[in-house]
């Protein structure tokens, strides 16, 4: 029996947790920091509650919980933990416990906008024109300010005129500028193995989104997109699951952004015929993953559910 635990299973990305129930000799095991995580009471075999990714001692409580829970594969899925994980990984390794995720370096090319999009012109990708600072803007609004580190659409400003740009740097930070691009936005789901090399990938369009997650969308086969993402993941020796996000317009294609991780409306490759999560526990064993596509045109829809309890489970 394969004891696998997924953290961050209160989040979007809980639906890797339903499949993986379903593989033989895989013992589900959640993690999630918020104690009553809906993850706890449905699907898992067992649950254990986790500290926050800010505990300054956060890598030493995981490994611990890991060893008690005697834990073989861990897939963190909170952006936090895995810069926090990525840095002790040959650790865990060591003492039994497989981590799932890219290198530190990979990372920070992921989660800092500004990082990623100096990588992605030095390797000549498409990409919107994005700047530091108001001083250096060379293009016309509209526009778009996003963190420089974030996720989701948090404190994300669409902007008009200067007027909504002073406006929107006053409220941010640490930003990035980037030109305010129409189009058709895409998500593609990819699979790279233990080695950092491009298996597969599964386009999908983000028909509806609610907080920057999919909640409706469609597969889309896209193998123009494919062939750059494979040179883009290749290059940055992305390891596992992970999710490319790029918009088309006008029949141009714009890289946004990489998450090195199980995405929100992942679920989709599932349904469209890919054994994703399958696929994740085959290549942690050392097996050969076949290049896969899913079937074209399955649409996703998402609703609400609800989970009853009695309060003293509630502990």
């Amino acid at each position: 029996m394969l004891n696998v635990m997924r953290t961050g299973c209160g989040s979007p990305p809980n639906w890797s947790l339903h499949y993986l129930k379903k593989i033989d000799g895989v013992r589900v095991i959640a993690g999630d920091a918020n104690p009553i995580s809906v993850s706890f009471f449905s699907v898992a075999d067992e649950y254990v509650v986790i500290p926050y990714a800010d505990d300054p001692h956060f890598a030493e409580k995981m490994l611990e919980i890991c060893q008690n829970k005697k834990v073989d594969i861990l897939i963190p899925a909170v952006d936090e933990e895995l810069v926090k994980l990525a840095k002790v990984k040959d650790l865990f390794i060591s003492q039994g416990v497989f981590l799932l995720l890219s290198e530190p370096e990979t990372l920070e090319k992921c989660f800092d906008k500004w990082e990623f999009y100096l990588e992605m012109k030095s390797l000549g990708v498409p990409v919107p024109a994005t700047f530091q600072n108001k001083e250096d803007l060379t293009n016309d609004f509209p526009l778009i300010l996003k963190p420089r580190r974030g996720r989701g659409s948090s404190g994300i400003f669409i902007l008009d005129d200067v007027n909504d740009l002073d406006y929107a740097i006053k409220k941010s930070k640490n930003y990035i500028l980037q030109e305010y691009i129409e189009g058709t936005e895409y998500t593609v789901d990819t699979l790279s193995d233990l080695q950092g090399r491009f298996i597969y990938g599964s386009p999908r369009i983000r028909l509806k989104t609610d907080s920057g997650i999919s909640v409706t969308g469609k597969t889309k086969h896209d193998p123009i997109a494919i062939q750059w993402i494979e040179k883009i993941l290749n290059q940055l020796k992305i390891i596992g699951p992970a999710n490319v996000q790029y918009i088309k317009s006008r029949g141009k294609i714009y890289f946004l952004e990489i998450n090195p991780r199980l995405a929100g409306g992942g679920a989709l490759a599932q349904g469209a015929g890919i054994p994703y999560m399958q696929d994740i526990i085959n290549l942690v064993r050392g097996d050969n993953i076949p290049v896969r596509q899913a079937k074209e045109g399955v649409v996703m829809l998402r609703y609400w559910s609800e989970v009853f309890i009695d309060e003293p489970d509630l502990k």
